[in-house]
């Protein structure tokens, strides 16, 4: 025998209609729950919930929590994510509302925004009556590198000389020249970065971070953009004892040097074709695969 709290019997036909009583009023008490929340979020709380940064969340400790703020690019950003991972499956403007807590029309605007751009496509779905259903939104992967985005703009650029028809990379080092203990292969090398507010002027701020490699002004022939890399992780406060994320875009530019110009200490010239050889770092390894395959070198 089966039976429900309180010692009654599902199998009793007495009992039975209690039971269901009982489940058809905790379902309109949920129901009931879920549109209050919906109406509070409806309200225009512009963007504000709370999440939590780790696995114990069910212990409600409040000071896990985090007051998430959605800008408006990253907002939009993460519309775009979030119909990616629908993958064309029907959904309601009202739940993407809900979802990022902000008002019916500004999830509208975002939309109308994505669509305009090319970012999306929306797809209307009706039933066998014809009458209009939940929308489809389709996403176009090759225009996201496009959207606007909400984490950090990095630039590290690439300069490179030629001498004796071979190409040398000026990097980052903490190789010694005058230490004998100290051996180039056990010694790591990186790019110099820089956050950007602005990524229309990467020129400007590509020679202002040369000053860090050389011991003088260099002048050389400034090639442009030439890779765009995204990265994501997280990383433990000390102070605040939680993990933090972070999101961060790198913008590669090269600079073709006249000649091999004087390093500073923390600098040094190294063959383009080993450099790749001795940098961990992966999306340094693809600015650097990059440079070479614009100038041509195997």
């Amino acid at each position: 025998m089966w039976y429900y709290n309180d010692g009654l019997d599902y199998f009793n036909p007495a009992d039975r209609e209690i039971i269901e009583k009982r489940k058809q009023l905790e379902r309109e008490e949920r129901i009931k729950y879920i549109k209050e929340q919906r109406r509070s979020y409806l309200k225009g709380q512009r963007g504000k919930r709370l999440y939590y940064d780790r696995d114990d969340y069910y212990l409600e400790d409040e000071e896990a929590q985090i007051k998430c703020v959605f800008t408006r690019d990253l907002r939009r950003e993460k519309l775009f994510a979030y119909l990616k991972y629908l993958n064309g499956r029907k959904v309601f403007v009202r739940d993407l509302a809900w979802k990022f807590a902000v008002t019916e029309r500004t999830i509208q605007n975002d939309l109308k925004f994505l669509i305009d751009n090319g970012f999306i496509e929306r797809q209307i779905n009706k039933t066998f009556k014809g009458r209009q259903t939940k929308n489809s939104y389709i996403v176009h992967l090759e225009k996201q590198k496009d959207l606007a985005y909400g984490g950090d703009r990095m630039i590290m650029p690439i300069f490179v000389a030629k001498q004796d028809d071979n190409y040398f990379v000026c990097l980052m080092t903490d190789y010694k020249r005058n230490e004998h203990r100290n051996k180039i292969e056990d010694c790591e090398f990186w790019l110099s970065e820089r956050t950007i507010t602005d990524k229309t002027n990467l020129e400007k701020a590509t020679n202002k971070l040369s000053q860090e490699y050389f011991k003088q002004k260099v002048s050389g022939k400034y090639m442009g953009e030439i890779c765009e890399y995204q990265t994501h992780g997280e990383f433990y406060e000390e102070k605040e004892r939680r993990h933090r994320k972070y999101r961060s875009k790198f913008f590669f530019t090269l600079t073709l040097l006249d000649a091999l110009y004087p390093t500073k200490r923390n600098a040094t010239w190294i063959s383009l074709k080993v450099a790749p050889r001795r940098i961990k770092q992966y999306h340094i390894n693809k600015g650097i695969h990059q440079a070479k395959k614009v100038l041509g070198v195997k």
